[in-house]
């Protein structure tokens, strides 16, 4: 009698979890977010967007800049393509899409990047996914004193009083670092692998060519002049360097000094 009980017991706590934990997923709702410096209402219904965009919930006055949501039209297109993502995974890429789009409006575009902060400037390391961005970054925090995270995968790039800044936002791929700051960008590496360390001025073109390939398109005909009359200005006014690294402290000697000016000093 004794084991019904807890038998019953057990099945109603857990059936009042799966209600609750359904529940949360599926009337989460739209809230206000501060990202890039842009006023955001998102509707957010599951737990991973909810999770990583915790940190740019702001109580603004007034109308938004824009809204967003993962229209549910986008939501079975991503399904019908990667039918292994789950159901928050596609509104965590349906809501990054719709920001990104969104945000050439604002003078902004996305690059594919691991940017981290250092000295009050942005750093942007950028190259096809697997490249090592993010063990490049995690190298420079290694090994130097003073290194934040701004976004992972994912940063907003904006051009904010004749100059670019570098901001966080929520969609920062697997890791999930992120910060909602925004900095003066210093530098911005195309990374690649070599067996040797070295990092060159890029050219006009090479830069070019290689941020668009590193950034979101924006649907046929809507946004692209903007794209590329920002793609045309952050090379004009930005430091971009060539850079060839392993995975060693002299690759990321050679790029913070190359990159911030300043003499390498490893933390102690």
């Amino acid at each position: 009698m004794r084991l019904v009980i807890l038998y019953i017991v057990y099945r109603y706590v857990l059936f009042w979890v799966i209600v609750t934990f359904t529940l949360r997923e599926v009337f989460m709702g739209t809230e206000k977010f501060l990202i890039a410096g842009l006023k955001i209402e998102m509707t957010v219904r599951y737990e991973l967007l909810d999770k990583q965009s915790r940190k740019y919930l702001c109580d603004f006055v007034g109308e938004p800049d824009f809204k967003i949501e993962a229209e549910e039209s986008r939501m079975e297109i991503l399904q019908r393509r990667s039918p292994v993502l789950n159901i928050a995974q596609r509104e965590y890429i349906c809501t990054a899409a719709a920001f990104y789009n969104n945000l050439l409006r604002f003078n902004g575009l996305m690059i594919h990047s691991s940017c981290i902060s250092y000295g009050e400037k942005a750093y942007l390391f950028t190259a096809d996914s697997g490249t090592g961005k993010s063990t490049h970054t995690s190298l420079w925090n290694e090994y130097i004193e003073g290194i934040g995270f701004i976004n992972d995968d994912k940063p907003a790039v904006r051009l904010i009083d004749g100059e670019f800044f570098a901001c966080g936002t929520p969609w920062s791929g697997k890791t999930d670092l992120s910060s909602n700051v925004g900095l003066p960008i210093g530098g911005i590496a195309l990374l690649k692998r070599g067996k040797t360390n070295s990092i060159t001025p890029a050219s006009a073109k090479v830069a070019v060519l290689s941020l668009l390939k590193q950034t979101h398109l924006p649907p046929f005909n809507e946004g692209t002049d903007s794209l590329a009359r920002l793609l045309d200005l952050l090379v004009r006014s930005t430091p971009i360097y060539d850079f060839a690294c392993d995975i060693s402290e002299d690759a990321v000697k050679t790029s913070f000094e190359a990159m911030t000016g300043e003499k390498y000093l490893k933390r102690t």
